[in-house]
């Protein structure tokens, strides 16, 4: 069971199944540091989860 997994079972409860098919949405992506997830101006179609590390958010209002 991955750590995605875990904490989609911790906090709601799905089955092994639902969780297997929950599970198939997402690849690894390793972001070394200065690097961006989503930068100003673009759309996301993403969805992350953070395995390890921190990740800094900043919200750009006009």
């Amino acid at each position: 069971m991955t750590e995605l997994e875990k904490y989609i079972q911790t906090y709601f409860g799905v089955s092994n199944q639902d969780l297997a098919s929950i599970g198939a949405f997402f690849k690894p992506k390793i972001l070394k540091k200065g690097d961006y997830f989503l930068k100003t101006g673009k759309h996301s179609d993403k969805l992350g989860f953070v395995q390890a590390g921190i990740v800094r958010e900043f919200l750009y209002l006009s």
